[in-house]
């Protein structure tokens, strides 16, 4: 195996060493039925226990003793021969081994260490991705727990506002349509919490899955996520870092594999030979040594047809590298733009919306009658949608940010545990 295979197969395998969980721990916290989670354990522990990063371990050990079988020496054959007549008899012991393609060898080996090596990028690169999805999930659960909490609040008020409307529709000065308008603002309020419950649920049993969490564990996202800026320097850097990406190291890997494999099913002169020696018994007690030698004549199948396929699929895989760091910096600009875009208006929102509560002045106001209650009720619609707004603005940032990284294997944003 190169040095340079060997390099990427420790970096890939090293991820599943990150700090985080060890195997008894795992299994103790999960016993418990009760999991503290940060946001920046999630790419540990799904590289530890995710069925999709398992899947790919057992893909490349399966690659690997595939090369195991390729490589290994035939077997050799012993042979026993008896002649007997009137007159005479012979006997021999001979030991034969087969090689084939005996002077490509090396080019075969070679081929795959760039198989294991391509095998590892890929990995590599497919454990990123299933990284940013998973911490993008994190990232909406987390962010549907911060909304709820602010619908709550707004919940609250609704039950004060209805409170004090009470009081002053016994004192005649309430009617019976503004106390209903208040009831279906608590029931719309209601209903939002309830589809934002259901959501929640839902994504959470498939990311739980997808981190090879037990459904009955109990999870708690610890990690809290705001609005953080990313520089636009980084932005612009990592849209130049499509060709050192996994995705296309492996491609090229690949590539180099099919070449080295080509060659070595040129079998040139002598595609193979066998040897054999050993011990012979002649009449009349003689005894001897036996030896010899069998080539093959290259007369029909000089390994062509074989080379010129596998010259085909290194072209193919060629094409589609190129056809996918198209794909790659394509998305990787529409990431970026998004990204850039979302900045001052999350900004503005993280001021506006997040930064200060008006629960309290509202309630104040309407209490003192310095606002009415369709002003009320109007305030505490706009609040509900601009935190709709902002939570799935956010939530949807970061998952573009967590998929830019994997894209380029750079980090931009850093949460603390």
């Amino acid at each position: 195996m190169s040095h340079l295979t060997k390099v990427f197969i420790v970096v890939a395998w090293s991820l599943a060493l990150l700090p985080g969980p060890s195997t008894g721990q795992v299994q103790g916290t999960l016993a418990a039925g009760d999991l503290d989670l940060g946001l920046a354990e999630v790419e540990a522990w799904a590289s530890r226990l995710s069925p999709r990063a398992r899947a790919l371990g057992h893909r490349l050990d399966s690659l690997e003793a595939s090369r195991r079988e390729d490589l290994t020496w035939s077997n050799p054959a012993v042979a026993y021969d008896h002649e007997e007549s009137d007159v005479a008899r012979e006997w021999q012991f001979t030991l034969h081994k087969r090689f084939t393609r005996p002077f490509a060898r090396g080019a075969s080996r070679l081929a795959w260490d760039d198989r294991l090596e391509a095998e590892v990028l890929k990995n590599t690169h497919e454990l990123g991705l299933l990284a940013a999805d998973l911490k993008a999930g994190y990232v909406r659960l987390r962010l549907m727990d911060d909304q709820l909490d602010r619908l709550r609040d707004l919940a609250d008020l609704v039950d004060l506002a209805a409170e004090t409307a009470r009081l002053r529709r016994a004192e005649g000065e309430l009617s019976g349509l503004e106390e209903q308008l208040i009831r279906l603002a608590a029931s719309s309020l209601r209903a939002g919490e309830l589809r934002i419950r259901s959501e929640q649920r839902r994504l959470r049993a498939d990311w739980q899955v997808g981190m090879g969490i037990p459904p009955s564990t109990t999870v708690r996202l610890t990690t809290p996520v705001d609005f953080r800026a990313v520089d636009p320097g980084s932005i612009a850097a990592l849209q130049a870092a499509g060709e050192t990406s996994a995705g296309n190291l492996s491609a090229l890997a690949m590539a180099s594999a099919l070449d080295r494999q080509a060659e070595a099913v040129r079998p040139g002169l002598i595609p193979g030979f066998d040897i054999y020696g050993g011990y012979k018994s002649f009449a009349g007690d003689s005894s001897g040594i036996v030896a010899g030698v069998a080539l093959d004549l290259p007369l029909f199948d000089r390994g062509n047809g074989a080379a010129e396929r596998l010259q085909a699929e290194r072209r193919l895989v060629d094409s589609d590298r190129q056809a996918d760091l198209a794909r790659r910096r394509a998305e990787t600009g529409a990431l970026a733009a998004s990204v850039m875009e979302a900045q001052p208006l999350l900004d503005e929102f993280r001021e506006a919306v997040v930064g200060v509560s008006l629960t309290g002045a509202l309630l104040l106001s309407y209490r003192e009658g310095a606002i009415t209650l369709d002003e009320l009720l109007g305030a505490i619609q706009i609040e509900s949608s601009a935190l709709s707004d902002y939570f799935e603005g956010l939530a949807d940032y970061y998952r573009d940010i967590f998929r830019l990284e994997a894209l380029t294997g750079a980090g931009i944003v850093h949460f603390a545990p």
